[in-house]
């Protein structure tokens, strides 16, 4: 079995922010339950779970406590997103300030396990672009910690679904 905490041994740094920013906070609600947000991912990786469970007990259970790891970076971006100024519903923020309501068509309900962990590989690395490019907006430093180790643990989850997909379909 592979990293059974499924995130980084680093603490995660406490939560607050310089001061109330709501542009900000209209980042953060994109990686809070955007399209690819923690909240996405917490309901793509239990599903997949339920699915493999009696095929791949192993990356089940891995998938189970990814979920909890994105759980934990949903509270701790929602909690930001409060003291930003804004309230953390469950929608990111458009270019013209309309609010996208998270849905479960956001999930893929794929049953192939090569599709799943291709899906899984393409979430994580664009979550990991989508923390950078929202870092190089935000001059806060507090934030900046926060999501330095959010992309600490979403690396650790990529190299999960990468060992597992060359376990799967590439070992000899």
């Amino acid at each position: 079995m592979i990293n059974v905490n499924c995130k980084s041994e680093k603490a995660y740094p406490e939560i607050k922010v310089e001061k109330k920013n709501r542009e900000y906070a209209k980042l953060l609600l994109e990686d809070y339950a955007g399209y690819r947000s923690e909240d996405m991912a917490i309901h793509l990786y239990l599903y997949q779970s339920l699915v493999l469970d009696e095929t791949e007990k192993e990356l089940s259970d891995n998938l189970k406590s990814i979920s909890k790891v994105e759980m934990h970076h949903l509270d701790m971006l929602g909690k930001t997103i409060k003291l930003l100024g804004l309230n953390p519903v469950y929608a990111s923020i458009s270019e013209d300030g309309f609010q996208i309501p998270w849905t479960s068509a956001t999930v893929d309900y794929t049953t192939d396990l090569k599709k799943m962990l291709s899906v899984d590989i393409e979430r994580e690395s664009s979550a990991i672009d989508i923390y950078k490019r929202h870092k190089n907006l935000i001059d806060d430093k507090y934030i900046k910690n926060l999501i330095d180790r959010i992309i600490e643990d979403e690396k650790i989850h990529l190299a999960i679904f990468n060992y597992y997909y060359q376990k799967i379909f590439y070992a000899q």
